[in-house]
Order: structure tokens, then C-alpha cells, then sequence
């Protein structure tokens, strides 16, 4: 999923229960290298404005 200002995608890591954080710039994708745990999968995560 995309953060809401587009700028990061969130990738859902199921086995391991975490999301790896991508930068999205232009038509280009990079791992930063960084990922957070969730208390369950991360299929049932939702994002939304504050």
C-alpha cells in the first residue's frame, strides 16, 4: 500500500509479520532497507489520513 503523500510503498511481509518500506521517486522503486513489525499480518493493516 501507499502512504497517503505517495512518496513510500509498503509492502506486506506475511511470514515474517512485518512491511518493508519503499521510496517511491518517479517510476523509480528503492528499499531503504528498513521494515516494522506488526502484532499480526499485515494483511489486515489499513493507512489513512490523521
Amino acid at each position: 500500500m501507499f502512504t497517503p503523500d505517495g512518496k513510500y510503498l509498503l509492502v506486506g511481509n506475511y511470514i515474517t509479520q512485518d512491511f518493508s518500506i519503499l521510496k517511491v521517486n518517479g517510476t523509480s522503486v528503492a528499499a531503504i532497507g528498513k521494515c516494522f513489525q506488526v502484532p499480526g499480518h499485515p494483511v489486515s493493516t489499513r493507512i489513512g489520513p490523521n
